[in-house]
């Protein structure tokens, strides 16, 4: 049975002819600098990784597709950048190390830290401030919308009909593409700016770990969990507690008093 599953392939390959070969041929012409067919015309690729060929289309319009689909991709890749930054440099307790080896240098490597410090937390603010704030367009989606829209009117038949779904398409995708732009673009240099900070202040910390400085606060050193003894509770924090307690007992005792005064009116 294998045998004769195996002849009929055979047979069938044969009877396919070099016409039907893999896809070495496209990828030999692009080595010997040809284009790849239904490639010539721009490419993008789509929310899992692949590549697709753009529609037919005046050179203009490919172009504006494909600028409609980068700056939507810069936008979540910036975004995206951004959150790990944070994350990271929060979770690596830089500001407060700087500060706590700050305080324990002489004079002047002390005022380096806070130097870099203040820097680290400039770009910080500024990286935290723009990703929070109102974009001009919807920061989850960009201009996935209107992209869409744009590349269903390129495929349209040609016809008075395509012609003015593709001019409305045309103007809300350039519009998109423009509003967008401007906070992707500050969103790549804040996070330039944040990047650089970091390393800088990652630098400055090791370089005072190498002095023997201590980079780590004590309720936040490495190996060293708090617990009660660690982080004994503050003396306002105790005063109030035996406030609180006395309120009680004076509460406790008026209650008991006049329990004791009814008891006696009823006899």
């Amino acid at each position: 049975m294998l045998d004769q599953l195996l002849a009929a392939a055979l047979v069938l390959a044969l009877q396919a002819g070099p016409d039907t070969a893999p896809d070495a041929a496209p990828d030999a012409a692009a080595a010997a600098g040809g284009t790849t067919p239904g490639r010539e015309t721009g490419v993008a690729p789509d929310d899992y990784g692949a590549v697709r060929a753009a529609p037919t289309g005046s050179p203009q319009d490919v172009e504006l597709w494909r600028r409609g689909d980068e700056v939507t991709l810069r936008m979540w890749e910036e975004r995206a950048l951004a959150r790990r930054l944070q994350a990271k440099g929060k979770g690596e307790a830089l500001l407060a190390r700087l500060a706590t080896a700050a305080a324990a240098s002489p004079h002047e490597e002390a005022e380096q830290l806070t130097r870099v410090r203040t820097r680290l937390k400039t770009r910080w603010d500024e990286n935290v401030e723009l990703y929070a704030s109102q974009w001009p367009v919807d920061p989850t989606r960009g201009c996935s919308y209107a992209h869409l829209y744009f590349d269903t009117s390129m495929r349209l038949p040609d016809g008075p009909s395509k012609r003015g779904e593709l001019g409305a398409a045309r103007a809300d995708l350039q519009g998109c593409v423009d509003r967008a732009g401007v906070p992707a673009a500050a969103m790549h240099r804040a996070n330039h700016e944040l990047e650089e900070a970091l390393r800088e202040a990652r630098k400055a910390l090791k370089a005072a770990d190498a002095k023997g400085i201590p980079t780590w606060p004590a309720v936040v050193a490495p190996g060293d969990a708090p617990g009660p003894a660690a982080t004994p509770a503050p003396p306002a924090a105790d005063a109030h507690e035996r406030h609180e307690a006395r309120e009680r007992d004076e509460k406790a005792r008026r209650r008991e008093a006049r329990e004791h005064q009814g008891h006696g009116e009823r006899k």
